[in-house]
C-alpha cells in the first residue's frame, strides 16, 4: 500500500504538519476516450463520407486510439498495484457515457488491468450534450456574448469559406462558433493526429495558428460560467463524493467521458487556469483528471486528497506518462512528507475542503428541475390536460 510519511519538519511557506503517514485508500479516474476519427466532414474536403466508412466510420476509435488506452491501462495497473490487488471484482465502478468510444475505451482499459467490472453509462454525467435545456441555453447565451473573442476576423473567414465551401452564415453565432470549432477539430486530425496528405493551406502556419487558438479559446470560455458547471458536472462530482463516503470497500473508479467534460470539470474545481500553460488546450486522448484519495493511517476518519492531471502523450514516437498535480485555491494547504529519502512537500486537500469548499454550489439539489428541461417543465401541464379531458368525458353519455 502506498503510504507518505510526514515529520514536523518546518518550512518557510505555509504547511500542516501531520505526524503520521497517509495510505492511498482509492483513486477515481476521469478518463478521456482514445485518438478517434474526425466527427465532422466538410463541403470540400477530399476525404469524404465514403472514405472514413472504408476506415471505420466517423467519430471511431483508431488503432492509435486504442494503443494509447493500453499503455494507459498499463501504467495505471503498475501505478496501483498494490491497491488493485487488494480488491475483486466488486470492488469496481465504471461509468460511461453512451457513446461507442467511451465505451468501448472502458472495456479495453479494464480488460489490460486484469479486472471485471460492472459497467453503468450515465449521459447526465459524463456526456456534455446530455439533454438540459438550461445549460444549453446557458452555453448558447455565453457564446453570443463572448463570439468577438472567440470568431476570428472576416478576412480569415472569408478565406475558409473560400477553401472549405462552409457557409458560416452570421445569421446564427453559436452555430457558426461550433462549426468553426468542428473544422479545427477535423483539420487537426487528418493533419497532425493521421498524418494524412493535405492540402497546403491546411499546414500553412497561420491557418494552424488561428484555427489552434480559436479551438482553445472555444474549449476555456464556452463553459466556464458557475451555472453551466454545476449542470455539466454536478452529477459526476456527487457521484465521486458520495461513492468516497458510503462505498469505503471499493477502490477503483473508472468514468470514461470527453474532452469538454473534463475541461469544465478542471474550471469547475478552479484547476484550469493553475495547469501548466503549455496544458492549457483541449484535453488530450486518454487524459485523465485523478483523484487520489489518502487516510491518515491512525485515524481512518481523516482524508486527504490529491488532484492530478495525467497526460499519456507521444514524445518522439514513445507514448510517454506526463503528470501535473494541482492544487486548487481552496485548498491552500500542503503537507510536508519524508518518502524515504528526501523531503518534499505534498500537495493536499483535506476531505472537508473537498466537500465543504470545492463541492459548495456545484451539487444540484434535483438535476432535472434545474435543468428545465422541456418534458419535465410540460408534465404539471400535461397532468392537468388529463384531469380535464376526463372531467370533460365523464359529462357525456356514450349512446
Amino acid at each position: 500500500m502506498l503510504k507518505l510519511f510526514f515529520t514536523s519538519f518546518f518550512l518557510s511557506f505555509p504547511l500542516i504538519i501531520v505526524d503520521c503517514s497517509l495510505v492511498l485508500n482509492s483513486v477515481s479516474v476521469i478518463l478521456r476516450h482514445g485518438d478517434r476519427n474526425p466527427l465532422y466532414i466538410y463541403p470540400n474536403d477530399p476525404y469524404d463520407e465514403t472514405y472514413w466508412k472504408q476506415h471505420g466510420g466517423v467519430g471511431t476509435m483508431t488503432e492509435q486510439g486504442k494503443n494509447r488506452i493500453k499503455i494507459a491501462a498499463k501504467f495505471y495497473r503498475q501505478h496501483y498495484e498494490m491497491l488493485l490487488q487488494e480488491s475483486d471484482g466488486t470492488n469496481y465502478q465504471v461509468i460511461t457515457s453512451t457513446v461507442d468510444r467511451a465505451i468501448e475505451t472502458a472495456n479495453i482499459f479494464m480488460k489490460e488491468i486484469n479486472k471485471n467490472a460492472t459497467f453503468q453509462r450515465n449521459d447526465n454525467m459524463l456526456f456534455m450534450y446530455a439533454k438540459c435545456d438550461k445549460a444549453t441555453k446557458l452555453r448558447d447565451d455565453r457564446l453570443n456574448e463572448i463570439a468577438p473573442e472567440l470568431l476570428p476576423n472576416n478576412t480569415f473567414m472569408d478565406y475558409l469559406r473560400n477553401k472549405t465551401g462552409d457557409e458560416f452564415t452570421d445569421e446564427d453565432t453559436v452555430k457558426k462558433i461550433r462549426l468553426l470549432f468542428d473544422l479545427a477539430d477535423t483539420l487537426k486530425i487528418e493533419r497532425d493526429q493521421l498524418n494524412m496528405n493535405v492540402s497546403d493551406w491546411i499546414t500553412d502556419k497561420e491557418t494552424v495558428k488561428t484555427m489552434s487558438e480559436t479551438e482553445r479559446k472555444i474549449f476555456a470560455k464556452m463553459s466556464n460560467t458557475p451555472e453551466i458547471q454545476r449542470l455539466r458536472v454536478g452529477l459526476l462530482l456527487k457521484d465521486i463524493r458520495d461513492q468516497m463516503e458510503k462505498n469505503p470497500s471499493q477502490r477503483f473508479y473508472l468514468y470514461s467521458t470527453h474532452d469538454f467534460n473534463q475541461a469544465v470539470l478542471l474550471q469547475a474545481l478552479d484547476m484550469y487556469d493553475r495547469l501548466d500553460k503549455i496544458n492549457q488546450m483541449p484535453p488530450t486522448y486518454v487524459s485523465s483528471v485523478v483523484f487520489e484519495v489518502f487516510h491518515n493511517e491512525t485515524n481512518e476518519q481523516e482524508k486527504w486528497i490529491r488532484f492530478i492531471y495525467r497526460q499519456f502523450l507521444d514524445i518522439n514516437g514513445t507514448i510517454m506518462n506526463l503528470d501535473e498535480k494541482i492544487l486548487p485555491e481552496k485548498c491552500q494547504d500542503e503537507l510536508e512528507f519524508h518518502d524515504g529519502t528526501v523531503l518534499n512537500t505534498g500537495k493536499f486537500c483535506s476531505w472537508q475542503q473537498f466537500t465543504n469548499e470545492l463541492l459548495k454550489d456545484l451539487i444540484p439539489d434535483n438535476w432535472d428541475k434545474e435543468c428545465q428541461n422541456s418534458s419535465f417543465a410540460n408534465k404539471p401541464m400535461w397532468i392537468t390536460l388529463m384531469i380535464f379531458i376526463t372531467i370533460l368525458m365523464s359529462n357525456f353519455s356514450i349512446f
